[in-house]
């Protein structure tokens, strides 16, 4: 398995699996078509092929993206192609709409629930709504920070990275990078998360560790987030906490089951 964590590949396989192997980033572009041609494949490509990875607007424009022809070929050559949700399928279909007949599964990003789960009780404060990562162009920084404007009965805090040096509204603070620890304690203590996106996002962990955080919290979200297009897990009209928790829990077994059927 190919990985960015592991690029080396070791000259013998029977079968190689390219996980989240951008060669935009890693310059690997010559030695993933070169393996590609002599070994049987697996894509599980965790972004998209736009130079930008995950800003990817699922435009007419795209299907014309001088990136796109060698990843076509990847593609196309797989044994399988591993989509992290129907959502991260169907923009790949609509610019590769070949690739809706070859073989292909979904996997979802792995979470352990342990992890993000509050040690300790903390009751949220009422009208606060915590982002993460939020505050970039194509994760729906416009969005959110319309969204707060038309609410300023509502306290903003938002986390991670930024885009820039955003205007914030009065109701807004950014407070930086922060360590699982300490963004569990912050999950627990707001009573919404706000994630707007303004491009189809593959799958979106921020959502499901907030709801293993906060068992009560509101979801201020949009149908742009692929965790969301899996089945079961909006459940008339609110969010199915207990599916979204199955479903990421599950994700190493459901990776090695859809593995195993092109191996035989």
């Amino acid at each position: 398995m190919m990985t960015p964590e592991n690029l080396h590949f070791p000259g013998e396989a029977d079968l190689v699996v390219f996980s989240n192997v951008h060669w935009l980033v890693y310059n690997r572009q010559r030695d993933m078509l070169a393996i590609a041609d002599k070994f049987p494949h697996v894509m599980f490509h965790h972004d998209y092929f736009c130079r930008y990875r995950l800003f990817f607007p699922m435009e007419e424009k795209c299907k014309s993206c001088v990136y796109l022809p060698p990843w076509r070929k990847l593609y196309d050559e797989s044994v399988l192609n591993i989509f992290m949700s129907p959502l991260h399928a169907e923009a790949h279909f609509s610019v590769m709409p070949e690739l809706a007949h070859h073989p292909y599964a979904f996997v979802p990003s792995a979470l352990d629930a342990e992890d993000y789960r509050s040690k300790e009780e903390i009751d949220p404060v009422p009208n606060t709504v915590i982002g993460v990562n939020v505050l970039h162009r194509f994760k729906g920084m416009d969005n959110v920070l319309k969204y707060a404007r038309e609410h300023p009965e509502l306290s903003f805090t938002f986390v991670g990275g930024k885009e820039g040096e955003p205007e914030l509204p009065p109701n807004c603070q950014y407070i930086g990078l922060k360590n699982r620890e300490e963004l569990v304690k912050l999950y627990a203590s707001h009573e919404s998360l706000i994630h707007l996106p303004s491009t189809p996002q593959p799958m979106e962990r921020v959502p499901a560790e907030y709801i293993l955080a906060n068992r009560k919290g509101r979801l201020i979200v949009n149908p742009l987030i692929g965790l969301f297009s899996w089945p079961n897990t909006i459940k008339d009209g609110k969010v199915n906490r207990e599916e979204v928790v199955r479903l990421m829990s599950q994700s190493p077994d459901m990776f090695w089951e859809a593995v195993k059927k092109v191996i035989g």
